[in-house]
């Protein structure tokens, strides 16, 4: 039986990045909401950045991947989860707080599911509500070093990442030599497409929906956060 990616993410990702994720967010909604309680996430993964949230917060997330979801819930019986994608869902409650991490906007498959996601979370969030999110900009690339194979020993086996650029295209290709006894090892190959939009175009989308509160590059301006309120709710 072919596995799926989930089967791998805990063992080949960083708790320590998550954990980082979350605590950024947390700091955001103590800055600009700090009475918000309820929070979702869109791209919620495997959970690893939600289940650092403290008790306080009323916790739920969606994702594209049914097996992410099933996962989650397994897993984080606290929390609320939903199978849908960031661009159409419609859960019919409200949150105070909706954030992205991980660039997984990124992931959407062309620029109006960008606009159709913004809609989303516009009707989603309840008055004076924050949306913050993260992204690669046009910067990703052009770096080198993506296209680079990086090897890491883990507890599975070796995994062996290599990013390919096709114009906007990001393609990442996670190769997993699974180890399996002595050895003897199986391979997995997983393939996973980010398109990146220019930052201004996306900038001038989201100003039709959102106050842009505040935007920071980081990673060497390879990526940015945006963190907006639902406009006319000062």
């Amino acid at each position: 039986m072919k596995k799926h990616f989930v089967d791998f993410w805990e063992n080949i990702t960083s708790l320590d990045k998550a954990k980082q994720r979350a605590e950024k967010i947390i700091q955001i909604i103590e800055k600009y909401h700090n009475q918000a309680i309820k929070l979702l996430e869109l791209g919620v993964g495997i959970g690893v950045v939600l289940k650092n949230f403290p008790e306080k917060y009323f916790i739920s997330g969606l994702d594209i991947e049914k097996e992410y979801i099933e996962y989650c819930k397994r897993n984080f019986p606290r929390a609320k989860f939903y199978h849908s994608s960031m661009h159409d869902f419609n859960l019919k409650e409200k949150y105070e707080v909706i954030f992205s991490v991980y660039d997984s906007i990124n992931f959407l498959s062309n620029f109006e599911q960008w606009t159709a996601t913004f809609l989303c979370v516009e009707k989603h969030l309840s008055e004076k509500g924050l949306f913050i999110f993260d992204m690669y900009t046009e910067k990703i690339l052009s770096d080198e070093k993506i296209l680079q194979h990086t090897c890491q020993v883990e507890s599975i086996g070796y995994s062996i990442d290599r990013g390919i650029v096709n114009n906007n295209l990001l393609e990442w290709e996670v190769i997993i030599f699974e180890h399996k006894k002595e050895n003897q090892y199986e391979k997995h190959i997983f393939s996973f497409y980010e398109r990146i939009f220019p930052t201004s175009k996306v900038e001038n989308e989201l100003s039709k929906y959102f106050d842009i509160i505040e935007k920071e590059l980081y990673e060497e301006d390879k990526k940015i956060r945006f963190i907006c309120r639902k406009k006319g709710t000062v």
